[in-house]
């Protein structure tokens, strides 16, 4: 149970229509059985991080533009127009921009998610710090690109790296 709260789980049973403890633990309700389900992982990867920003009492933004950015935090990320991020917050007179995402599978997908953050890393390393959550069994079977994003990318975190403190250190930093 106390895991569950910690983790932020509790919300995904209370909040997000997880109806079967059974069907989500073995993955039907997660996504990682159907494409019919898309994407389930992932949200449940956002719902873990909104929990730990909500623990930490930090004043952050969802699925926040530029603009969006601009107005709660009056800070202004060139070139980043049209684009959303999953999560932004402000610590230390720092901002911190946040990816979040969980694969199940392989595929180019990944190789391209990869590089695509590893790109997003140059254009925000000198606006904001770049974190980006990662985890999934897809992961396995596709380590080139992701070995290239951490010897790139400042701040690369799976979700043990996230249960242990890793993103809690970084913030209080």
């Amino acid at each position: 149970i106390r895991f569950i709260r910690h983790s932020g789980l509790i919300r995904i049973f209370q909040e997000n229509g997880v109806h079967n403890l059974v069907d989500y633990t073995i993955g039907v309700e997660a996504g990682l059985s159907s494409n019919g389900r898309k994407n389930r992982g992932g949200n449940a990867m956002e719902n873990v991080c909104e929990a730990l920003l909500e623990g930490m009492n930090l004043d952050f933004l969802t699925q926040a533009s530029a603009s969006d950015i601009k107005q709660k935090f009056g800070i202004e990320l060139i070139g980043m127009e049209g684009r959303r991020f999953d999560f932004v917050t402000m610590s230390g007179g720092e901002l911190y921009v946040i990816e979040v995402n969980c694969y199940s599978s392989g595929g180019s997908k990944l190789d391209k998610t990869a590089s695509d953050f590893r790109g997003l890393q140059d254009e925000l390393r000198e606006q904001a710090t770049f974190v980006w959550l990662t985890d999934g069994h897809g992961w396995l079977k596709t380590r080139n690109p992701l070995r290239k994003a951490f010897d790139h990318n400042d701040y690369i975190f799976n979700i043990e790296m996230v249960n242990q403190g890793a993103l809690g250190e970084l913030l209080k930093k």
